[in-house]
């Protein structure tokens, strides 16, 4: 059954990436690299803020995380597009613009997945002290799931 969620999120994630990254490059010049750019940083944002709501709420099901994270964001963020236009750039020897393509999207997207975290630990913890909870599913607060401890992409493939 995932692997129909993950089907379905990819189709949404995909059209979203094209309807986005066609706009914003209809805005700039038709060779530039900004549509997978910004996608990149957005689904890496997006990403993030779904993956600390999931561990540190316990949130999501795996069906829920399946669909998100590998089908709609998996459709969404463009790895193999941002390659191939990083590529293209080295090749016309455009190195600069490769360099600041592939490196600006690396450490935006990594900056832009810790800011998605962060925004949901922050209103997590203002939202339990608010509520004065003490335990959310069964857990202390006091002690968030370890996201080192498993690996996102399979355990949303599993049922």
């Amino acid at each position: 059954m995932n692997l129909l969620y993950v089907a379905i999120g990819g189709a949404v994630g995909s059209i979203a990436r094209f309807l986005l990254a066609s706009a914003i490059n209809q805005a700039r010049a038709p060779h530039a690299a900004a549509g997978t750019f910004v996608v990149n940083v957005i689904g890496c944002f997006t990403f993030g803020t779904i993956l600390a709501i999931s561990e540190h709420r316990g949130a999501l099901s795996s069906s829920t995380r399946a669909f998100l994270l590998v089908g709609v964001l998996g459709g969404f963020t463009t790895f193999s597009s941002y390659a191939y236009e990083t590529f293209v750039m080295l090749t016309d020897a455009q190195f600069l613009h490769a360099a600041l393509n592939a490196g600006g999207q690396v450490f935006l997207g990594l900056l832009a997945l810790s800011a998605g975290c962060t925004l949901v630990r922050l209103l997590s913890e203002e939202w339990v002290a608010r509520e004065g909870l003490k335990h959310v599913r069964g857990r202390d607060v006091a002690q968030p799931v370890d996201s080192r401890t498993e690996d996102v992409t399979r355990s949303a493939l599993q049922a």
